[in-house]
């Protein structure tokens, strides 16, 4: 089982805490219960734009790459895009994506064109949620979609990592954001259009998007409403058999995950192996 690359073998760990995922490095002939306790030591400390790490047989952090795709240019398009894209979902299908954030978002390099991945933290727009699973996809108005898609183009002009700063939604304002006389342009963030062509678009679709949400504050009253069926069994269940939270992995699968914990009832982050 595993990935293995010459001595060593390859993981994918998702960091709940820092949203974001990590490809790990370990030698090769470890037991499986390295990683978990390697991880815990350092986890917190990685900086934000890490994207791969190789650990030694002691369990030391010797490697850090950073991300490759640093100097990608984020086009106009893109964000007209992405603001059709929830624009579906919520008024078409009455769907929340509840986690639009910079790394959700991808580009398709055959058709240039975004896509939208990672639906988690999906929701039923104005729903109280399925009471027969633990209110599964119940609609959390702080995970508003067209502020979270503020503050994500926000952070991919000027690099100020505000999901990370401020990891509770109902921490994020975006009129906060909005009413910034102006957003400095990060010299790593690389863009097609001035960035007030950015603001402008935004600024347009918040203002409609204010009229019709009025209209539609609920998925019953969206174009095409779209139904799907009941949660299946949480395969995490707590010492009572609680499920601890919905699991999804989207795109590269790991044929196990386990949880990695403090040991003070803090979770860390799911790991598992490529096949």
């Amino acid at each position: 089982m595993g990935s293995h690359t010459g001595l060593q073998t390859e993981w994918v760990i998702w960091d709940w805490d820092q949203r974001r995922s990590l490809d790990v490095l370990i030698p090769r002939d470890v037991e499986d219960e390295f990683i978990y306790e390697a991880l815990t030591k350092f986890i917190d400390t990685i900086p934000p734009d890490v994207t791969q790490v190789t650990l030694d047989e002691h369990g030391a952090l010797v490697v850090g790459s950073s991300d490759p795709h640093d100097t990608r240019v984020f086009k106009l398009k893109y964000l007209q895009q992405l603001i059709n894209t929830v624009d579906y979902l919520n008024l078409t299908l009455g769907i929340v994506h509840g986690d639009i954030c910079p790394w959700n978002p991808l580009i398709d390099p055959t058709t240039d064109n975004l896509q939208l991945f990672d639906f988690n933290s999906a929701a039923k727009l104005g729903w109280d949620g399925d009471e027969a699973n633990n209110v599964e996809f119940q609609y959390d108005p702080d995970r508003n979609d067209v502020k979270f898609t503020i503050f994500t183009i926000h952070q991919l002009i000027t690099r100020e990592f505000s999901f990370r700063q401020e990891f509770y939604p109902e921490e994020l304002d975006a009129s906060e954001i909005m009413s910034q006389e102006t957003w400095d342009q990060h010299p790593d963030s690389k863009l097609d259009s001035p960035v007030e062509a950015y603001r402008q678009l935004l600024s347009e679709w918040v203002e409609r998007r204010a009229v019709e949400d009025k209209k539609v504050d609920h998925f019953s009253k969206a174009a095409q409403p779209l139904e799907w069926p009941a949660l299946v069994d949480d395969p995490f269940l707590d010492a009572d058999g609680t499920p601890l939270w919905r699991w999804c992995w989207m795109g590269r699968r790991p044929p196990m995950g386990k949880r990695l914990g403090d040991g003070h009832g803090r979770h860390v982050g799911v790991v598992g192996r490529y096949d």
